[in-house]
């Protein structure tokens, strides 16, 4: 093993990538390495490397809020593992609620809200998890202390949101 070890790994991994093609046809002849290949001089190409099986990508539904009173916006920290653990996020649901049903989650939360206006949809996908949210901007009657209330400009600069979270962010 060379004394850059990490280097030399990494040339594997890209020879593995652009050459062996894991989910394609291999590209033996440009192989800087095909004198000591088992899989080409064994002629296990079809079998070398071993191709992982595609896992299929678990759909949720979110709806997100943007919940604002008097110039600050909820927002609440994720858990501590998991999925975008220990960012900072939009209040959401698990569900893609219509406007006819958000009355009863902001009751849940102590809030009454006015000016309910639907601000689109988006498609996030994760490696394992895709999320097809719909988002709503709400003015609501007071502050929940559940959640924070920060200023907008406080949102850019000191609590980075999740690039699922973007789309609905950028309609503050």
């Amino acid at each position: 093993m060379p004394k850059q070890a990490g280097d030399f790994n990494e040339g594997l991994m890209e020879l593995g990538e652009l050459i062996c093609i894991p989910n394609g046809e291999p590209l033996c002849e440009k192989c800087p390495l095909k004198e000591f290949c088992v899989a080409k001089n064994e002629n296990l190409t079809d079998v070398i490397p071993v191709r992982n099986q595609k896992v299929k990508r678990r759909k949720e539904e979110k709806t997100v809020f943007l919940l604002e009173f008097e110039g600050k916006i909820a927002i609440q920290k994720r858990d501590k593992t998991g999925l975008l653990a220990n960012m900072y996020e939009f209040p959401s649901t698990d569900k893609k609620l219509k406007k006819n049903e958000l009355e009863t989650v902001l009751q849940n939360w102590g809030l009454t809200g006015s000016q309910i206006e639907k601000i689109g949809t988006h498609h996030h996908v994760f490696s394992h998890i895709e999320w097809d949210m719909i988002g709503y901007k709400i003015q609501v009657n007071r502050m929940n202390t559940a959640f924070m209330w920060v200023k907008k400009e406080e949102i850019l600069e000191k609590f980075p949101i999740p690039g699922a979270f973007v789309p609905f962010r950028d309609k503050m």
